[in-house]
């Protein structure tokens, strides 16, 4: 079995999940089944967080760790009993809660994980994602600058009109990496995007329509960022 290192960032998400309660596990099992599809962990939590008693940001913590083991079980092509067990073997090798835990004390641990890593609708989660970042360029944000620029006389070099300059900055992860690009644009250009925009918006509103006769879930994104 590969020896797995816990990440630092990792390490308080762990100790997290290993300090739940059989109570509160129990409950948070049961509302993640009944839960509906979401896009993201944060939406996820916050829909669960409504019926269990346990704090929002735990959860929150507890479902982005186990997320983020998903996709690294994805990416290696492993199965998620060997990935459990591995995990659950570094926590105590490593004392995350202060000390090595017995061998049934990893194994219990060990069967926890792996049934919040079988939860179907985590695993939803983690190929929407997949999906939607599957992408060279994903928007992140933009911006639009407005200028003023005066229109100088050859004569006497005093202004004699002005025009306006709208420049659009779009963001975007490319290879791994933020990247800005840049584009001028007039007020007609302005006015241009605007309408690509509604007729974009007024296309999903109609797709929803269609997926919602269908009986398909719609992932919404995550608006909180």
């Amino acid at each position: 079995m590969a020896q797995v290192q816990i990440p630092p960032k990792q390490r308080k998400a762990l100790q997290t999940f290993v300090e739940l309660s059989q109570e509160s596990t129990e409950s948070l099992l049961r509302a993640l089944r009944d839960a509906k599809p979401t896009m993201t962990p944060a939406q996820l939590a916050r829909q669960v967080a409504k019926i269990v008693k346990i704090p929002f940001s735990d959860i929150r913590e507890i479902l982005e760790l186990i997320t983020s083991i998903l996709i690294a079980v994805r990416t290696a092509k492993r199965a998620k009993q060997s990935t459990a067990a591995s995990v659950a073997t570094a926590i105590s090798a490593e004392k995350l809660i202060g000390k090595e835990l017995s061998s049934e004390e990893v194994e219990g641990l060990k069967e926890k994980l792996l049934r919040f890593l079988e939860l179907p609708i985590l695993e939803i989660t983690v190929k929407a994602t997949d999906v939607m970042l599957q992408h060279k360029n994903v928007f992140v944000s933009a911006r639009v600058l407005t200028d003023v620029r005066p229109i100088f006389s050859e004569e006497d070099l005093t202004p004699v009109a002005c025009v306006i300059i709208h420049t659009l900055e779009i963001e975007a992860f490319t290879d791994r990496a933020r990247v800005s690009y840049f584009a001028a644009m007039d007020p007609n250009d302005l006015r241009q995007l605007r309408d690509v925009i509604d007729r974009a918006i007024q296309k999903e509103t109609t797709l929803r329509k269609t997926m919602d006769r269908s009986g398909l879930s719609y992932l919404e994104t995550d608006q909180r960022r």
